[in-house]
């Protein structure tokens, strides 16, 4: 089976389908009464619900696309450790794309602190970390990984960031999902992409929590973040490259560690050696679909600033 083609029409689909729901939902009174945070969730359920109907349609089983494989605890601990260890990276990417647009999330950080810290931990952490990883290091991962290793990872991690829909969050998205794509090859298992994802979600629920306890902080941060200027997000970037390049390097010794223990040094020496590419199949991921979809985002994107 020729799996890329279709994956590729899913992702035109799901961001056609993302866009006409975001304007669509707007015709129910409802969704006036909603909380940011019940917002959320329900964008997440209708963002996953063109993978379900992929998955009837083309009577897909789950359980032969993607790896469920147990781990055990000790992985799952340095797994939580490689999640961490990342955290710097994305936070200096995240402050480099606000050289050229806004953060995305800013706005909703003070209503989204307000809620208890366990249903912001579901929201925000678990639903997102068991949708998007079952999505993109899934059934996308699955599909393009009969192009080659590298095209499934820098593949699943582009869509997964054009999937946002906003610059500054893709930044962040498209390099989590490299790392993510490394794990998956390093464990064998999408339970580990779901525990790094649900870390690092998590993680930002807990700052949140932290910061909206300390009184009225809650409106302080959007003030503050609402009045930085380049100089003092230059000197924080500076801070954070350097951070971020020690905990990388700390998160690529873990990897490996993870990788010894599930006995997969050889595996990723052979699968970055080597193609799984069936005979007079294309070695390029892209196909119309692909591109179609990757337009619409960005103009998207451009459009909305």
């Amino acid at each position: 089976m020729n799996k890329t083609p279709r994956i590729n029409r899913l992702f035109l689909a799901t961001i056609i389908w993302a866009l006409a729901s975001s304007f669509l939902i707007g015709f129910f009174p409802f969704v006036y009464r909603m909380s940011r945070l019940q917002l959320m969730a329900l964008s997440q359920l209708l963002y996953f619900l063109p993978v379900l109907v992929f998955l009837v349609v083309h009577k897909i089983n789950p359980a032969k696309w993607m790896p469920f494989k147990r781990l055990p605890l000790s992985v799952i601990g340095m797994i939580v450790l490689y999640a961490l260890l990342l955290l710097p990276m994305t936070t200096l990417l995240n402050l480099i794309s606000m050289l050229f647009v806004k953060n995305a999330l800013a706005g909703a950080q003070a209503e989204l602190s307000a809620g208890p810290v366990w249903l912001n931990l579901l929201v925000i952490g678990l639903l997102p970390a068991v949708c998007e990883e079952f999505t993109f290091r899934g059934l996308y991962y699955n599909g393009y990984r009969q192009r080659g290793v590298w095209c499934a990872i820098l593949g699943s991690a582009f869509a997964f960031g054009l999937m946002h829909l906003n610059f500054n969050q893709f930044c962040y998205a498209f390099a989590l999902g490299v790392a993510f794509g490394l794990l998956l090859e390093a464990t064998g298992s999408i339970f580990a992409t779901m525990t790094a994802h649900f870390v690092v979600n998590g993680w930002n629920v807990v700052l949140m929590a932290i910061t909206a306890s300390s009184g009225s902080a809650a409106g302080e941060q959007a003030e503050a973040a609402a009045e930085i200027t380049i100089p003092i997000l230059l000197s924080v970037i500076s801070v954070y490259m350097v951070l971020a390049a020690v905990c990388t390097c700390l998160a690529a010794a873990v990897l490996y560690w993870i990788a010894k223990r599930c006995g997969r040094i050889p595996h990723m020496k052979w699968c970055f050696r080597r193609r799984m590419r069936r005979r007079k199949e294309p070695r390029t991921m892209f196909t119309p679909a692909f591109v179609a979809a990757f337009v619409i985002a960005l103009v998207y994107m451009i459009a909305a600033g």
